[in-house]
């Protein structure tokens, strides 16, 4: 998990960054775009063709547990969730949390449409205009790797963001298991306190604060296509704990996916996949 490490930046609007007018699908991308045409991303989206160079990745991303968040100085060791200790969802609640750092809860999924759309209007929220269908593939196949394609979502927290004191919202607090790394064999417990959103616009809106202030040369690859490098670069700074490969590949072949099947199926798809905006 990564903690701000400039919490009075983190916290205030950050200055949009110039937009890349890049429109090429990136290097390891654009190939397998080309050469695989509508029904081959078609097939890839159903998971029946391989992306060349990449493993196959054999575990249903629909399935797989969920990383956890960040916003932490230092990372932690790789966890899976303790569903019993996170208490069902409360008639009386909204946006995941029973009051100011309580135990999480699990709010109402998502579709993957549904998610790509949240992310689009954040996005607009925060720079003014709408996102390209490379960055918003890549943050639909980071938070759908995050949030179970959107079927695992709390306190409309996008990206499984953390916080630290300079937080000034509500938040509530969630719990781990994880291996010890000095015993792999054994596990240890471990509690997370996340922010909370009143709407999930706010939490995707959150999301991309913390993308232009503290990753902005993931999104950067993100805008020439190059997922691999974006994955790589959210490793490099430790936004994930986990094994490498299996992030690194999962969200390589999702951002295909978003691409090839999810974004096309938004009211509005992103440009180049849909009409270019207005300036």
């Amino acid at each position: 998990m990564k903690l701000d490490r400039d919490s009075s930046k983190r916290d205030q609007p950050a200055t949009p960054r110039a937009f890349s007018r890049t429109n090429t699908l990136g290097r390891a991308s654009v190939v397998v775009l080309a050469g695989l045409g509508v029904a081959g991303l078609v097939a890839l989206a159903a998971g029946s063709t391989p992306l060349p160079g990449v493993a196959t990745i054999t575990e249903d991303l629909r399935t797989a547990p969920e990383p956890i968040g960040r916003d932490d100085p230092a990372p932690i060791p790789a966890v899976r969730d303790v569903t019993a200790m996170v208490h069902a969802p409360g008639a009386s609640t909204s946006n995941g949390a029973e009051a100011d750092g309580s135990a999480c809860v699990m709010q109402a999924p998502l579709t993957e449409v549904q998610l790509a759309e949240v992310l689009q209007a954040g996005y607009e929220a925060f720079y003014g205009r709408p996102a390209s269908a490379n960055r918003l593939a890549c943050a639909w196949a980071h938070c759908a790797f995050e949030h179970g394609r959107g079927t695992k979502l709390f306190g409309n927290n996008l990206g499984h963001i953390t916080t630290t004191g300079a937080w000034l919202g509500p938040t509530c607090v969630k719990s781990f298991t994880h291996k010890v790394s000095a015993n792999p064999n054994r596990w240890a417990s471990s509690s997370q306190t996340f922010r909370v959103h009143p709407t999930l616009e706010a939490g995707a809106l959150d999301y991309w604060k913390l993308m232009d202030a503290q990753y902005p040369h993931v999104m950067i690859a993100c805008d020439r296509g190059d997922s691999l490098a974006a994955a790589r670069e959210l490793r490099r700074r430790n936004y994930f704990t986990g094994p490498e490969d299996r992030y690194v590949q999962s969200l390589v072949q999702l951002y295909m996916e978003g691409l090839g099947s999810v974004l096309t199926k938004m009211a509005t798809p992103p440009w180049p996949i849909g009409p270019k905006p207005v300036r």
